[in-house]
């Protein structure tokens, strides 16, 4: 009896030593700051006014442009400036400091460009223009053009960096709409066909920072492609809602993504997606992320 009461004496000593459980902690609020085009008060299928935002909502900066949709405000490497395309009557490609100020325009067209992405190295800029993806050079004294895909290929729409700044991703719209991954060097003879999927309408992306996975917007929905076979899944399938514009958080845990109702007269709002499991959450923003810096 005593040992009995001698065993049970230690166990509780030994509970009341250990360490107390604590509730799991509370998801960190997600850092950085987002490029969004916000149409509120245009219409959403041209203007929108630039601004930059917490992820979560809060601390909301005008930037004091108006462009337009396709002006694709993307930040540099270390996020100290932004690129974007500038209207006008032939459209240039410009880069400001990332609150808005001291917008350069770098070179004029050519042919209406839009979309520009900043390569990750930051010594090159990709863009849509004349039906083709080009570079550039945002490195003065003067700006160096080059092209990625092969010539005579028609119908490229919008690229995206791998994240080793050696491979570009692009998506066509028409002729065998896919995706192709061509090199940064600009020899289109190596080119590969990346996805092989039908039926369907590839167009802005994003890389996610470890490099395999792209995420894609087609016809309403966002897929996610394996990055080395190519294998594609729709991972949001709602027909009431149209997904689009996705952009990766710099750690790769979250993508950012305009959600729209098919409703007439919506208006795009930004929610985030869990890289993983694909769940989303509401953030509070009205527009389009167009881009996700690490800095606060």
């Amino acid at each position: 009896m005593r040992r009995t009461i001698a065993i049970l004496a230690g166990v509780a000593l030994a509970l009341s030593l250990a360490p107390a459980a604590s509730a799991a902690p509370a998801p960190a609020s997600p850092g950085g700051r987002l490029l969004v085009l916000d149409p509120t008060g245009y219409d959403p299928n041209s203007w929108a006014t630039l601004s930059s935002v917490r992820p979560d909502g809060t601390d909301k900066q005008d930037l004091h442009l108006t462009l337009f949709w396709y002006a694709g405000p993307d930040y540099s490497p270390d996020g100290t400036k932004f690129v974007f395309v500038s209207p006008g009557c032939c459209d240039g490609v410009d880069i400001a400091n990332a609150d808005g100020t001291g917008a350069t325009e770098i070179v004029e067209g050519p042919s209406a460009p839009s979309f520009p992405r900043w390569s990750p190295r930051g010594d090159l800029i990709s863009l849509e223009s004349d039906a083709d993806i080009w570079t550039l050079s945002p490195l003065g004294p003067s700006v160096r053009w080059g092209t990625i895909t092969a010539p005579g290929d028609f119908n490229n729409l919008v690229s995206e960096w791998a994240p080793t700044g050696r491979t570009v991703a692009v998506a066509k719209w028409t002729e065998n709409p896919n995706i192709w991954l061509y090199p940064a060097s600009g020899d289109g003879s190596r080119a590969r066909q990346l996805t092989h999927q039908t039926g369907w309408n590839p167009y802005r992306m994003t890389w996610s920072p470890d490099g395999k996975t792209i995420i894609v917007e087609s016809g309403g929905d966002l897929y996610k492609v394996n990055a080395n076979n190519g294998k594609v899944t729709d991972i949001t399938n709602t027909p009431a809602v149209n997904e689009s514009s996705p952009v990766y958080s710099p750690d790769g845990s979250l993508v950012a993504y305009a959600a729209q109702s098919t409703d007439e007269g919506s208006i795009p709002v930004v929610r985030l997606m869990n890289a993983t499991t694909f769940t989303s959450r509401a953030t509070g923003i009205t527009g389009t992320p167009t881009s996700w810096r690490p800095q606060p």
